[in-house]
């Protein structure tokens, strides 16, 4: 990761044989945590709805030949309108109760995006938000430090 820019900030996590490492591009921030020789790791996102827009895709399944069919109708919030038409493109999106979103299955990288403090708030590129993404391969926090280098 510091072969391509990133200057994370390495702690303990709060789980035996955890670590976790941190770092920042900008306005968002990112972290990684390690689970001891587990193949997977945690990513969570945060910043700006477009960085994280931009980010997710790298983890997750190639774009599907079909056609994204989303009930729109039953997004809730603008902030959720926009993540679940962004993600729906690569993977199935369900609404929770209290307003966020999960994504992905349970075989592959899967999370979920926290419900916006404001559900009725207007939407644009810098609205912050919040993604978590769990079961990420290993060796993707090195690809995701190269794409934001560039």
């Amino acid at each position: 990761m510091r072969a391509h820019g990133a200057a994370p900030l390495s702690q303990v996590g709060a789980q035996p044989h955890s670590h976790v490492l941190t770092w920042g591009n900008g306005e968002a921030r990112y972290g990684v945590t390690l689970f001891g020789a587990n193949p997977a790791c945690d990513l969570p996102v945060t910043g700006p709805v477009a960085d994280v827009e931009r980010v997710l895709p790298l983890f997750l399944p190639a774009p599907t030949a079909r056609t994204p069919r989303f009930p729109m109708r039953a997004v809730s919030t603008r902030l959720g309108c926009r993540v679940a038409a962004h993600l729906v493109q690569y993977t199935e999106v369900d609404q929770l109760d209290d307003g966020a979103f999960s994504f992905g299955a349970a075989t592959g990288p899967f999370g979920s995006i926290a419900p916006p403090s404001d559900p009725a708030a207007r939407v644009c590129d810098t609205t912050p938000v919040v993604a978590e993404l769990d079961g990420v391969r290993r060796r993707s926090p090195d690809l995701l430090a190269a794409t934001l280098a560039r």
